[in-house]
């Protein structure tokens, strides 16, 4: 049992200005009990789902495809089908082909930038005009 440091990377970041979590966003949890270390305090869960697309600034996201031998080998072969315009028959199935292939985008520091400045207008608006 363990795991390797190296392995460990962000797979999603995302930025969100605080002037965009609305009212609808924060929910109230239940009060921990009596017998906690914090007795009495109450924290909260944000519902991202609740807070505007536009404003959900990616700054690393990773993206999830089908797995890579998705297609069916021909019966018995226990190959992956070649692709179109190769000999006909199968290679041999690849190491790590059960696996799904990721793709891992880092935005630009201009682009996050833009993508800001565009919800930043949205800072002088009241919380209850925002809706």
């Amino acid at each position: 049992m363990g795991y390797a440091l190296a392995a460990w990377e962000v797979r999603d970041l995302l930025l969100i200005p605080s002037f965009m979590f609305s009212e609808s966003a924060v929910i109230k949890r239940k009060p921990l009990a009596a017998t906690a270390r914090r007795a009495g305090w109450v924290g909260c869960n944000l519902d991202l789902h609740r807070i505007a697309p536009e404003a959900r600034i990616f700054l690393v996201r990773t993206t999830v495809c089908e797995p890579r031998n998705a297609a069916v080998p021909a019966a018995g072969s226990g190959g992956v089908p070649l692709r179109e315009g190769t000999r006909s028959g199968t290679l041999p199935k690849p190491a790590g082909a059960d696996a799904c292939a990721t793709n891992t985008v880092i935005t630009s520091p201009e682009e996050v930038r833009e993508k800001f400045r565009r919800v930043k207008p949205l800072k002088d608006i009241s919380v209850t005009q925002r809706g």
